[in-house]
């Protein structure tokens, strides 16, 4: 007899928002991208651009007129500075500046106006508000590989914050005044193919030590003469014009959808690693925004709520190994708190074997989320005697680590039970749902339709029903109720 889905879901509400100290560090790592997706709109912004070209005063060309290559590039820049001003107590966007970066037709220089950014013009921009003592620029560089690095960062200074302010436009209404380009209903490159990660040296600098980093793989060609790898992006395509007729508000932090596949360099990998779907938004999507920006999302003015797999690859790895899931919960368990037991597992299916001391980035994450911001993860949970506990728990973290099974294979099942259910939802439903990896956001009158196509989907391509978490902004005791 088949089970009754009410018993594999729990409704919860959304929690409080708890705001970070400020880190500039953090804020330049975790930038916008400079796009140019914003067009100035508004009468008090269009005054501002001309505002800037007086004061700029850009060389005219041999007719004795300004560039409108120039005059685009610096529309299409001003916009960006400001929202991430207004957005973020960071404020900074980065942009790489090769000049290879900025060819006409490349992903990511699509444009607001349909006039494309040369390299050129925004160099000169760049170049020319920094001289002004508008913009901050902190320089990017390629490490010793030459196939990463870190790209440029820019920021808008005091000085251009208040010669918006001057003509009306503040940063936080950015909104109002600057307008995204329509969302497109195709995209040529909706598919990605990565190298795995890799792991080598990083020197220090004076003030920190080196130590042993992780390095993304490199983007990969795609064949899109395959006949899967075909399907795969017209899957994507035929999502997006669905999700175009949508109403997703904020716009900005929708465009459209891409799917990445990893460890491609290796044979037999064939697109079958990975496969999670990413959001292409203005700066950032959706997916890279902090939860309680997410949070305050409508679909088609309504409400969103999010529906998660529950331990989504854990439950695959049980049903792959033949062990039965312990318990609705299985992060919970008595000796060591969920969110650590979460936290250990999670990485350590990520590193593929398991640690034997906890990653730097966790250490940081875990020391701002903790109430005084002084937690040491190292030293309340020592990975070695923490994870012989959770193993007495989870057995099969034991069994794994003898004979792992790659992230890639977890997460290329968890993308395709996703996007099953995403499509149900959409094409047989008509209902849009915004994909979170292991989760769908809805709005809130289709969650528990969305929960069944979840539940539904997950059984259909794992063998074993998983437990769905629903949160909502209602109350979970009302929720329940209704």
């Amino acid at each position: 007899m088949k089970p009754n889905l009410y018993d594999y879901i729990s409704f919860n509400s959304f929690k409080n928002y708890k705001p970070n100290p400020y880190d500039k560090e953090k804020a330049i790592e975790e930038a916008q991208k400079l796009s140019f997706l914003l067009k100035p709109t508004s009468l008090e912004s269009k005054a501002l651009i001309e505002r800037l070209l007086e004061l700029l005063k850009p060389e005219v060309g041999k007719r004795g007129k300004l560039s409108p290559l120039y005059t685009n590039a610096l529309s299409l820049t001003v916009p960006m500075l400001l929202k991430a001003i207004g957005e973020d107590e960071g404020g900074y966007v980065y942009r790489s500046t090769a000049t290879s970066r900025f060819t006409a037709g490349l992903p990511g220089n699509e444009t607001a106006t349909g006039i494309t950014v040369g390299h050129e013009p925004f160099k000169r921009v760049v170049d020319d508000l920094a001289r002004a003592g508008f913009l901050e620029v902190i320089t990017g560089h390629k490490e010793c590989t030459a196939l990463t690095g870190i790209a440029t960062r820019f920021k808008a200074t005091p000085k251009l914050i208040g010669l918006a302010i001057v003509h009306n436009v503040f940063p936080e209404s950015w909104h109002v005044h600057f307008s995204p380009a329509p969302r497109p209903v195709t995209v040529p490159n909706s598919i990605m193919l990565k190298a795995s990660s890799t792991k080598r040296w990083k020197a220090g600098d004076g003030r920190k030590e080196g130590k042993m980093a992780k390095e993304q793989g490199v983007l990969l060609p795609v064949d899109y003469s395959l006949p899967h790898v075909a399907a795969y992006a017209e899957g994507i395509n035929r999502l997006i014009r669905f999700m175009a007729r949508q109403d997703i508000q904020p716009a900005h932090l929708y465009q459209s959808f891409y799917r990445v596949f990893g460890e491609g360099e290796k044979d037999g990998a064939d697109y079958s690693k990975g496969g999670r779907i990413y959001v292409h938004g203005i700066g950032k999507g959706y997916q890279n925004v902090r939860k309680h920006v997410r949070r305050r999302m409508t679909i088609n003015g309504e409400a969103i709520a999010e529906v998660d797999l529950r331990a989504s690859y854990l439950t695959i790895l049980h049903q792959r190994l033949g062990y039965l899931l312990p318990a609705a919960d299985p992060y919970a368990m008595p000796d060591v708190p969920r969110h650590i037991v979460k936290i250990w597992v999670s990485a350590n299916l990520g590193n593929g074997r398991l640690l034997t001391k906890w990653p730097d980035e966790l250490v940081k994450r875990y020391k701002e989320d903790s109430e005084d911001g002084r937690g040491d993860l190292k030293a309340e949970y020592p990975i070695k005697q923490t994870g012989q506990t959770i193993m007495k728990h989870l057995p099969i973290m034991k069994a794994w680590s003898e004979n792992p099974t790659g992230w890639g294979d977890l997460q290329f099942t968890e993308s395709a039970v996703v996007m099953a259910a995403i499509n149900k939802l959409a094409f047989v439903h008509g209902v849009p749902a915004l994909p979170l990896h292991d989760a769908l956001m809805v709005a809130e009158s289709q969650a528990e339709l969305a929960a069944r196509c979840l539940w539904e989907s997950f059984h259909e391509h794992v063998g074993i029903y998983p437990y769905i978490s629903i949160n909502t902004h209602k109350q979970a005791e009302m929720r329940l109720a209704a």
